[in-house]
């Protein structure tokens, strides 16, 4: 895939409209107990097959009047299978017929506004008119890609905070939130190759592609420069970070080519021993999950949290 290089001029108006391991941060401290107000909103996507689209996402506020200080934000990228809940292969609809945000991305909406963020989860794919999510399909056929599409999402998300919740977003303090091809959507946005940009201060990336199509020079000899600081967690099973016939352990490689490029990039990689891809999802009554991956999804949340409030408070 060839790798898109957008001017400032496109940045600008959307604007205004690994072997890399650290040590675990210390355990977040527990939320506090405010009311948090879930909203459905709509606004302004970038441009996409001719068309300009109009994008959908859940919005997170902790509590029902703005604040007196605006409050730090999180924009949150969902995975390869939409922000949809689904059993059996099939799409959770509620008492009245509509879809059903799946678990984990509520659980960190209403984590986040319990912790003073504003958060935003960007729903791609809906408006697309693609409910079947991009699991396992190439770019090429469904025209969604985490290289070059996702990422004008992402940044469309935050003009819409900018533009329409100023006064309860600081939009100084606005970090970036992915998982799996979420993820990969994530590392895509906080590119310095790409962005003339710094609108995110901080990205958190749970289990990423970092492939990328062969983008920003491929892997072995990668180019890419994340402009924030960014954090990677992942699991040691994981296919993802085990990489393929093409590159191996291409996270690693990213991370590690990153600092040889720019010594002082603060971009790391955390592993976690036996975990598996969607780690964060593991659930006791599913037999699939260990107890490695309970462990990586308590380390992992805790250290989400506390990475952001390091950067965004």
């Amino acid at each position: 895939m060839r790798q898109i290089m957008v001017s400032a001029t496109l940045i600008s108006a959307l604007l205004a409209s690994c072997s890399s391991t650290n040590a675990l941060p210390q355990a977040s401290v527990q939320p506090q107990n405010v009311t948090v107000q879930v909203k459905d909103v709509s606004f302004q996507g970038p441009s996409w097959k001719g068309q300009n689209i109009t994008l959908t996402g859940k919005l997170y506020l902790p509590g029902n009047v703005a604040p007196s200080q605006p409050l730090p934000a999180v924009v949150m990228m969902h995975g390869c299978s939409g922000i949809w809940s689904r059993k059996d292969g099939k799409l959770v609809t509620d008492a009245n017929g509509n879809y059903v945000v799946g678990s984990l991305f509520t659980a960190w909406g209403k984590r986040l506004a319990s912790n003073g963020y504003v958060a935003l989860l960007v729903d791609s794919f809906t408006p697309r008119n693609n409910l079947d999510g991009v699991c396992d399909l190439d770019p090429s056929v469904t025209g969604i890609s985490e290289v070059t599409d996702r990422p004008l999402d992402a940044y469309a998300g935050y003009t819409f905070l900018q533009n329409t919740y100023g006064n309860w977003v600081n939009v100084q303090k606005v970090g970036l939130l992915g998982w799996s091809n979420g993820a990969s959507a994530t590392l895509s946005a906080l590119a310095s190759n790409t962005w003339n940009s710094t609108a995110f201060k901080a990205g958190v990336a749970f289990y990423p592609g970092c492939g990328l199509y062969g983008s920003y020079g491929g892997v072995a000899q990668s180019t890419y420069v994340p402009y924030a600081p960014l954090r990677i967690w992942h699991g040691s099973i994981d296919p993802l970070y085990l990489g393929d016939s093409k590159a191996s352990y291409p996270c690693t490689q990213r991370v590690d080519r990153a600092k040889l490029l720019s010594p002082n990039v603060d971009f790391s990689m955390t592993v976690h021993s036996g975990a598996q891809h969607s780690f964060d999802q593991a659930k006791t009554t599913e037999s699939k999950w260990t107890q490695a991956d309970f462990d990586a999804q308590t380390a992992a949340d805790a250290a989400t949290l506390n990475f952001f409030n390091g950067k965004l408070k």
